[in-house]
């Protein structure tokens, strides 16, 4: 299978210090059009790029990135709010696009007992997983600051840890009106605002470290209730009974394809 149109954003890297805005798509969309969009050097600009608008209202806690692949790190962020992208070619036009999705796996059920799954693999990954994350920033040795943030609370056998180098959040940054500002450390609510971007830090790269639950499967769409793009699509959640594998689960969309017939 060939790339996703949006890999073309791997092409980027986040060139400068970015003090990301707390609202996850104005975030995302502000990195994209600086390193590749409108607001990027001309000859960082990528012909055709545009990026459909979004209602999609999602607070996140403010931090910082830079140096980062551009793709690597918008996914990521995505991926930690539980929303995705896509890229959509027409011509020489590229259409950016943040979605997310919703739960219909009350509505939306694919199932030999409803004769529209027609075959599925089922795999359960957690060689990777992480669920505690020890952040490092500004310092050295016993003098560098430090914070934790955990997606779960477990203890024993069952704490999984990493360590995050996040040396690149400053204490410097320039805020929303592009005011350079400097946080003084030695204060505890300045202090506290470092160490939250320190936490943003960790729970991005945890996104990195989940257990991947995948179930790919070809569904009958002649023989079906559901319309693909109108009862569920992208970034939804939908249930599967799979009665040979065991497998009942609600997955949530984030790849399809569609088989043509010569006829189609």
């Amino acid at each position: 299978t060939g790339r996703q149109a949006k890999a073309i954003l791997s092409k980027r890297i986040i060139m400068t210090q970015s003090q990301l805005a707390t609202d996850l798509t104005t975030a995302v969309s502000n990195l994209i059009n600086k390193n590749a969009g409108e607001g990027a050097p001309t000859a960082r600009r990528i012909a055709g790029l545009t990026q459909a608008s979004s209602l999609i209202v999602q607070p996140i806690t403010e931090t910082q990135v830079s140096y980062d692949n551009l793709l690597t790190f918008t996914d990521e962020l995505l991926q930690a709010y539980e929303c995705g992208s896509e890229m959509t070619i027409n011509g020489t036009n590229l259409s950016y696009r943040i979605y997310k999705g919703s739960d219909k796996s009350d509505d939306v059920i694919f199932s030999q007992m409803f004769d529209n799954l027609l075959s599925g693999t089922y795999s359960l990954v957690e060689s990777n997983y992480k669920n505690f994350a020890l952040i490092g920033g500004q310092g050295e040795g016993n003098a560098r600051i430090t914070e934790t943030f955990a997606n779960e609370v477990k203890t024993g056998i069952d704490l999984c840890e990493i360590f995050v180098d996040a040396k690149d959040i400053s204490s410097k940054y320039t805020d929303a009106n592009g005011v350079e500002k400097e946080l003084n450390l030695s204060n505890a609510a300045d202090l506290a605002t470092y160490k939250s971007w320190l936490r943003e830090r960790g729970k991005l790269k945890l996104a990195d470290y989940i257990r991947i639950e995948t179930f790919e499967g070809d569904i009958d769409t002649t023989n079906n209730a559901y319309v693909f793009g109108d009862d569920y699509y992208l970034g939804d959640k939908v249930r599967v009974q799979d009665n040979r594998l065991g497998v009942y689960i609600t997955p949530r969309i984030v790849k399809y394809t569609i088989n043509l017939t010569a006829d189609e």
